[in-house]
């Protein structure tokens, strides 16, 4: 069954999380801060037709726990002042930590950094977008990869103290179409480690288990037969894929 927050105490809300495409609220559970996204709040998306967000987020949080590698913080769905939500664990992230940034063309450190993209800046003056060259941050390249996240943007990627890297806002994502955009296109073409291939595995055969079955409450069979699809054809391929597809790679915005 999909986690529920049936025995947890009221949701509070103290205050709306802006700017979302979606609405989005910040609440207490008890003591424990958490970010709510009622599906009431959802708007229609004319690449995701039908699609209850809410619903994705969770899958993306049941394919996170299988991985092992603790990219999605603790989401469930709940009910709350606005009815059935995604409800999440509120993360504190460390300010002085960025690990997708800005900087001027040209000046993309040597060593440590992925080069994405070449672009302007609101005074036109020409930047280069990047991001950390991590473990952490590999592991959530292929996450994406896994749940085809079609909205990984730099603020989507939450630095925590330690250098743990949790992803959030995975509501656009198990679409049978490609559909990866992306802001962590650093490692196009370099293969996998064998902690990364392994982790890959382990989805893989869990579709066949207990993810297959709880994944199947909140996904349509024809999503979950393209994300065996995806899986396996990393495995198969071991390596980082390629942007694919006419829609552009990266979203718009990127931060």
């Amino acid at each position: 069954m999909v986690e529920s927050s049936d025995a947890a105490p009221e949701l509070v809300l103290e205050g709306r999380i802006l700017p979302a495409s979606n609405a989005t609220f910040y609440g207490h559970l008890g003591d424990t801060p958490v970010v709510y996204k009622p599906v009431a709040g959802e708007r229609p998306l004319w690449d995701f037709p039908g699609a209850v967000l809410a619903h994705r987020e969770i899958a993306a949080r049941l394919v996170s726990e299988t991985l092992g590698w603790d990219i999605v913080p603790p989401t469930w769905l709940g009910d709350g002042p606005h009815g059935e939500g995604m409800i999440q664990i509120w993360q504190e992230t460390d300010p002085a930590q960025e690990p997708v940034t800005i900087v001027p063309a040209g000046e993309v450190p040597e060593s440590g950094w992925k080069h994405v993209l070449d672009g302007v800046d609101a005074d036109e003056q020409p930047v280069s977008v990047i991001h950390e060259d991590s473990a952490a941050l590999r592991r959530m390249a292929v996450f994406d990869v896994l749940v085809n996240n079609a909205d990984r943007k730099g603020g989507h990627v939450l630095a925590m103290p330690g250098g743990h890297r949790h992803g959030v806002d995975h509501g656009l994502t198990f679409h049978t179409e490609p559909k990866l955009r992306t802001v962590l296109w650093g490692w196009i073409g370099e293969p996998l480690t064998d902690d990364e291939r392994a982790g890959a595995a382990r989805v893989l055969a869990a579709l066949d288990g207990e993810l297959g079955a709880r994944i199947r409450e909140l996904l349509a069979e024809p999503e979950i037969d393209a994300l065996r699809h995806r899986v396996d054809s990393l495995c198969q391929a071991g390596r980082f894929p390629s942007p694919v597809g006419e829609m552009p790679p990266v979203p718009w915005p990127p931060f």
